[in-house]
């Protein structure tokens, strides 16, 4: 896919998720009690966010083994997740800008990205695929907490994800990625009178990178496979949010 598609494909997602923020705000009918005072960008909250993440909850992509000749489906894989969130709501009714970031302890790679070291040539048991990833985009909220009695917010949102490469012309260590998602935000723990849980939410969150990954043909890692389908990156995450200092009231 070129820049001009990849170009595309973002215009309509910024596009659609427009739409439902107008949507959104035109049909809340107690939209006073979310109205925000700030004239652009209100203060913002920084959110601690461990969990795990499942990968390829849909299908893997089929891969052939360059050396065997057989082939595998890439299976989904659990993992734990860690993630910083910065956000802010603007003067745009339920609309909300984010920047985030995320990184996998536990992930293991066949080679150091850098060195190209194998972890049998450095004496380890694994290589630590470790790289962090950076999100910057925004956010609405299609159902707000005004609508659920401060119960659940499903926010869906946009983001240019800045990761690391994974198609073979790409010529740098970190590529620009499209990346969507949808977001359940349950407060389950604003009603038990514990104060140090008040603000603890849970997420239930889907991932989709839409750009970016190998393509049917693309030999990802060079020399040790072919991807026979298109990679398409579709994730679950169950997160727990905390907010950090500065702690501003929940937005």
């Amino acid at each position: 896919m070129g820049p001009a598609a990849r170009g595309r494909r973002a215009l309509i997602a910024v596009v659609a998720i427009a739409m439902l923020a107008a949507n959104a705000a035109a049909q809340d009918t107690t939209q006073a009690k979310d109205t925000t005072t700030c004239k652009a960008i209100c203060k913002p909250q920084l959110l601690f966010q461990p969990g795990l993440i499942r990968t390829h909850i849909i299908t893997g992509p089929r891969v052939r083994s360059l050396s065997t000749g057989a082939i595998t489906r890439i299976a989904g894989q659990t993992s734990s997740l860690i993630v910083f969130t910065g956000t802010a709501k603007t003067a745009i009714p339920l609309t909300s800008i984010f920047f985030n970031v995320s990184w996998l302890p536990n992930a293991t790679a066949h080679a150091n990205p850098y060195t190209q070291y194998t972890a049998s040539e450095v004496g380890a048991q694994n290589i630590r695929a470790n790289s962090p990833a950076f999100d910057l985009g925004a956010f609405v909220s299609v159902l707000p907490k005004t609508r659920t009695h401060g119960f659940l917010t499903i926010n869906l949102q946009v983001a240019d994800q800045f990761s690391a490469a994974a198609r073979p012309n790409d010529q740098s260590e970190y590529t620009h990625k499209l990346d969507l998602t949808a977001i359940g935000d349950w407060s389950l723990f604003s009603r038990l009178g514990i104060p140090y849980l008040k603000n603890v939410d849970v997420l239930t969150v889907f991932d989709y990178v839409a750009t970016g990954l190998p393509k049917a043909g693309d030999e990802v890692p060079l020399g040790e496979r072919v991807f026979l389908d298109d990679a398409h990156s579709a994730s679950l995450m169950l997160q727990l949010s905390f907010p950090l200092a500065p702690l501003f009231p929940k937005q």
